[in-house]
């Protein structure tokens, strides 16, 4: 049953990390039951899990894939070449920091839904944000010169196209540090984007403090 959802679910999550049953309703379009209907019978199938997330209230808990889920799920994504099962045999870290990437492009195909010609065009995760700036060297090896924790392209009516590259703020890092990254945008966009007219980098942050720190740099 719901064979081309599960299907669906496992490539997503092998995209975005780790996402919640309501995430997973919005971006599929399926009520928020079905979904846990679906979670239930992957999780039998030991191609999914759950996690605790413990910096939301009330219990709240996400999906990720186990090792044996993501190994069907690159092969879902035509990835099974370059896939690598050490990556998903650790525990995931920094997951409020997925959570929150992910709530935020999930919100913008929410609020988008009831506006015609609107809407998020393109939504590439993490991982894909940062091979978009894979950079080698002469030695062939390869070195990342941005890494966004997402990056969008979102249509506005009688506007077009906006870009927009996402560092989702969780006060992990110090001034200083986001300071280097602005820094390095400012190097780095012009020359991959010349071609276009608007590209934004968007810092989401739930720290009052940030916004007027980031102002000031």
């Amino acid at each position: 049953m719901y064979y081309s959802a599960k299907k669906e679910i496992l490539i997503l999550l092998y995209r975005y990390t780790m996402l919640t049953a309501r995430q997973l309703a919005i971006v599929m379009h399926y009520q928020v039951p079905t979904i846990y209907g679906i979670i239930c019978e992957l999780k039998e199938q030991g191609l999914v899990r759950s996690i605790p997330l413990p910096f939301l209230r009330k219990n709240h808990v996400g999906y990720i894939l186990t090792g044996y889920g993501a190994k069907a799920a690159a092969s879902l994504s035509g990835e099974e070449e370059v896939f690598r099962a050490k990556d998903w045999e650790k525990e995931p870290v920094q997951l409020e920091h997925y959570y929150g990437t992910n709530a935020f492009f999930i919100s913008l195909i929410r609020q988008s839904l009831p506006h015609s010609g609107e809407g998020l065009l393109e939504w590439q995760s993490t991982r894909e944000a940062a091979e978009q700036y894979a950079h080698f060297k002469e030695s062939g090896q390869k070195s990342m010169l941005l890494r966004p924790d997402g990056i969008g392209s979102y249509l506005l009516p009688d506007r077009g196209k906006l870009v927009l590259h996402v560092e989702y703020d969780t006060g992990s890092e110090n001034q200083w540090k986001l300071q280097d990254k602005l820094w390095m945008y400012g190097r780095v966009l012009p020359s991959v984007w010349n071609a276009v007219e608007s590209v934004h980098v968007c810092f989401v942050t739930q720290i009052e403090a940030r916004p007027k720190r980031l102002l000031e740099l």
